[in-house]
């Protein structure tokens, strides 16, 4: 089967998974070739597909915002495909790949369109009205979308009004455990011995709301004086989150160690904390799960299905720094026995989530799609 992935921005998990995908495809026989915007890419993005023997690479010009700069972007993308097909499956990731390979999609009707929205742009609350109306309008021109959680297939057909037969639940999955010495990386993050390290990994942006979970630990900390806060991520809102930990008095108990792989530290983790206001399945909750550290999460994504009793997954009542503080101190007053089983809970739980399940999944979509291919 020929299968082309496309992908716009790379400073996200998706650009993960179109990795663990391509190189599973090539793994299992298949042409898989992947297009990218250059201008977009992280450097470790192109690493990894470069890594992958067999596999094609195509770079095409593609920007974030939306513009007039669109139409010769879509039209750079068609050429591409044109030029480098004809493929039996165009699996496009986040919502400007998503838009372009569809409407590109438009003059290669053999192709079968899969979209990934890695969460939807219109789960966010202050997305724009005419986001909804250009998804659920752009559903028509799609074969199926692949879903990462219940909760976004719910927003899928109650809010954008898209047909439920097009919406298919695969989550993301991730290759192996994090590996590294725990006591080396605590080291790295000025933690003794018997230091609980409350873990955040993600893009300093609205979206994953860091100055929540820095006054979630402000909150804490005066009663669980082990505790510090990682902040593993860089971006616009990085001042914001300093000036917070200096307002709550809490400065020199958060380490912020900006952009690094979150798998270099998650072995040092005691808890992850997922402060953000709306995700799907991000790829940070079955690598801290496979490392086997627990979960304090606003109720986003694949968190209410993860959660279980005396599990390792703590889903808070709401948004605010409250509730995620209460749920750290669930966690900071259990006793080492108690934090123990629930490492090894967390191991438990990561099993559907890897990256073959994965894998598994999108290619028995594929061929759904595509029977004789």
């Amino acid at each position: 089967m020929r299968i082309c992935h496309i992908i716009e921005s790379t400073n996200a998990g998706s650009s993960r998974v179109v990795v663990e995908l391509a190189r599973s495809g090539v793994a299992a026989g298949e042409d898989v070739t992947v297009i990218y915007s250059r201008n977009r890419a992280e450097q470790v993005f192109i690493d990894d597909l470069v890594a992958i023997d067999g596999l094609h690479l195509v770079e095409t010009p593609m920007q974030r915002e939306v513009g007039l700069h669109d139409i010769v972007a879509g039209w750079r993308l068609l050429r591409a495909l044109i030029a480098h097909g004809p493929f039996d499956v165009i699996h496009a990731h986040s919502s400007k790949a998503g838009g372009l390979a569809r409407l590109a999609g438009l003059f290669m009707p053999g192709a079968a369109k899969v979209y990934a929205p890695h969460a939807f742009v219109t789960l966010s609350p202050d997305a724009r009205p005419i986001y909804g109306l250009i998804e659920r309008l752009l559903s028509h021109v799609t074969d199926a979308i692949v879903v990462l959680s219940e909760q976004e297939r719910r927003h899928a057909t109650e809010v954008l009004h898209i047909a439920p037969d097009l919406l298919h639940l695969i989550p993301n999955g991730v290759s192996a455990a994090p590996q590294g010495n725990r006591a080396a990386i605590r080291a790295k993050l000025r933690a003794e011995d018997d230091s609980f390290v409350i873990g955040f990994v993600g893009r300093l942006v609205e979206q994953k709301n860091p100055v929540r979970a820095v006054k979630a630990f402000a909150l804490v900390a005066p009663t669980h004086p082990q505790a510090l806060l990682a902040v593993i991520g860089g971006g616009p809102l990085e001042p914001d989150v300093l000036a917070a930990a200096r307002a709550a008095g809490v400065a020199e108990r958060v380490r912020m160690v900006g952009y690094a792989p979150a798998r270099d530290y998650m072995p040092a983790f005691d808890c992850l904390l997922c402060s953000s206001d709306y995700e799907s399945s991000p790829l940070i909750f079955p690598e801290a799960l496979m490392a086997g550290v627990p979960l304090v999460s606003t109720n986003v994504g694949t968190v209410p299905e993860l959660q279980r009793p005396e599990g390792p997954v703590f889903a808070v009542a709401d948004l605010t720094p409250e509730a995620l503080a209460d749920g750290l101190d669930q966690l900071l007053r259990l006793s080492p026995e108690q934090r123990l089983a629930l490492r090894e809970a967390a191991r438990r739980f990561a099993a559907p989530y890897s990256a073959e399940t994965m894998y598994g999944r999108t290619f028995e979509l594929y061929r759904r799609l595509r029977p004789h291919a």
